[in-house]
């Protein structure tokens, strides 16, 4: 069950550090276009959600401490810049 664990838990940080650098590296640079970068965007944010749930369950399912707390925050913030982001960049590429 271990590499389970370990499985998404890569793969979570993994599209979580693509979508992040890729944001930065867009906003950084004014030549880079973002309509390329869109779509592997959103599908990274969706692994994100997907395997963030996944170990959610893994390790946080039975209670709904101050560490939870925290990680509800953090998925506050990432659906809000996912929304933001599909709202900003989905608008302009069509």
């Amino acid at each position: 069950m271990q590499y389970v664990y370990i499985i998404v838990l890569g793969l979570h940080v993994l599209a979580g550090v693509f979508w992040a650098g890729t944001t930065i590296a867009v906003a950084r640079d004014p030549e880079i276009r973002i309509e390329r970068f869109f779509r592997p965007q959103m599908n990274a944010a969706g692994m994100i959600f997907l395997t963030g749930a996944l170990l959610w369950y893994f390790f946080h399912s039975g209670s709904f401490g101050s560490m939870e707390m925290v990680l509800a925050l953090g998925i506050a913030t990432a659906l809000i810049a996912a929304g933001v982001q599909g709202a900003l960049v989905g608008s302009a590429s069509r």
